[in-house]
């Protein structure tokens, strides 16, 4: 067996070590070998298409791992961080809300996400209060009722942006890292993380908010 035969065997074993990869990122670090071995292989043996396939398909796979990698990241970003809030508001409609309003009873449907610009929102089952910066009614939006888990009063007036459900899946569905922060906020709703010594008892992002 020749080395340019043994390059071509090595070539065709990583190709068929793709098969079986079980995660992505390890299937574009095999293929990202084999279209470097292939690559030379071509050139060794003088075969122009194989040579030029590899050659075209060797940036694509470092484009695509790049990809991935970057993906991780922004998950893993959005399980340490709250919802980028920047991202709803092209989607949110804005009013002013007096102070005194009941914004939501406790049993009624869920039908949209809360953003305070300004004021306090209080959460009476709980006595929690949330300030400008905080989101609240997104639990009864992903429970299986469809309907509140607690109420909301507008404790002192402000201003509120709203979001329908429609479009909060909408953006759970194509922006991945949301949807995760999200979950993460929630998950944070029922079980809130210790607070720590240095920071605020009470953080607008990690208050019960139904």
């Amino acid at each position: 067996m020749t080395l340019i035969d043994a390059i071509g065997f090595l070539a065709a074993g990583l190709v068929f070590l793709t098969f079986w990869m079980k995660t992505l990122l390890a299937l574009r670090v095999v293929a990202i070998a084999s279209n470097i071995v292939f690559a030379a292989y071509g050139a060794l043996a003088d075969l122009t298409p194989i040579l030029l396939l590899h050659l075209l398909l060797l940036p694509l796979n470092l484009y695509r791992t790049w990809e991935q990698t970057r993906l991780m990241r922004r998950i893993e970003a959005a399980l340490s961080a709250p919802p980028q809030v920047e991202m709803l508001l092209p989607y949110m409609k804005a009013r002013r809300v007096d102070a005194g309003t009941m914004l939501f009873r406790k049993g009624d449907a869920a039908d949209c996400l809360f953003y305070v610009e300004s004021g306090t929102v209080e959460i009476p089952e709980v006595g929690a209060k949330i300030g400008p910066g905080g989101l609240f009614g997104e639990m009864g939006l992903f429970n299986r009722s469809g309907t509140r888990t607690a109420s909301a009063v507008m404790k002192e007036g402000g201003r509120l942006c709203a979001i329908d459900r429609d479009t909060i899946l909408r953006l759970c569905r194509t922006e991945p890292d949301f949807g995760l922060a999200l979950a993460r906020l929630m998950a944070d709703r029922i079980n809130p993380p210790p607070a720590s010594v240095s920071e605020p008892a009470e953080s607008a992002s990690d208050l019960p908010a139904r």
